[in-house]
């Protein structure tokens, strides 16, 4: 009996281990999950300091505003994400470094090296999440040149993920297009 329940057991193992490469997504869904929450709770973090350390009002309106937005972004990711999961939301060492770099420095030389910084991290939360949005995954269809045309909007399909990505994405673009021209304000004076 037990030479049985043994070979089960082993023909079970090896049939669900055979499964894995079709179910690769949801690690690849957990990482972009884990990625957002955690690029979220950075610029919070970042942000509350810009509030406190920036000079310029513009500076200090635009954290808020990151600080305001990214909280909002980081309840809604923590609400989508697996409940088995850790919520954890510790900074990874890039951010650490950065958060060490920009606490040592203040006045102008802050705001400067903030709205900066602001700027890298945008253009790589974006293309993270562009990517996300864009993912072919199991539940998405091919589309024909009937869908294509049509003059509504398709609505947001696929993974919780994906449609997150989508969800998020234009405040992402909004931060970057502001902290541009915050840069851009700073050349000019």
């Amino acid at each position: 009996m037990n030479k049985v329940l043994l070979s089960i057991t082993v023909s079970a193992a090896m049939y669900c281990g055979s499964l894995l490469p079709v179910y690769a997504h949801p690690q690849r869904d957990a990482s972009f999950m884990d990625t957002a929450i955690e690029a979220n709770a950075a610029e919070i973090e970042l942000g509350m300091m810009a509030e406190s350390k920036a000079t310029d009002p513009r500076v200090k309106a635009y954290a808020e505003m990151l600080v305001k937005d990214h909280t909002r972004a980081l309840k809604r990711l923590q609400r989508s994400q697996d409940i088995a999961r850790s919520d954890s939301t510790e900074l990874s060492l890039q951010h650490r470094e950065l958060r060490d770099r920009l606490s040592e420095l203040s006045g102008p030389e802050f705001d400067t090296a903030y709205v900066n910084a602001m700027i890298e991290e945008h253009r790589k939360d974006i293309k993270e999440f562009e990517r996300e949005a864009e993912a072919k995954g199991p539940t998405d269809s091919t589309s024909d040149s009937f869908t294509v045309n049509r003059e509504k909007p398709e609505p947001v399909t696929g993974t919780p993920n994906k449609v997150l990505a989508r969800e998020l994405l234009p405040m992402l673009k909004m931060h970057l297009h502001e902290a541009m021209e915050l840069q851009q304000q700073a050349v000019n004076h």
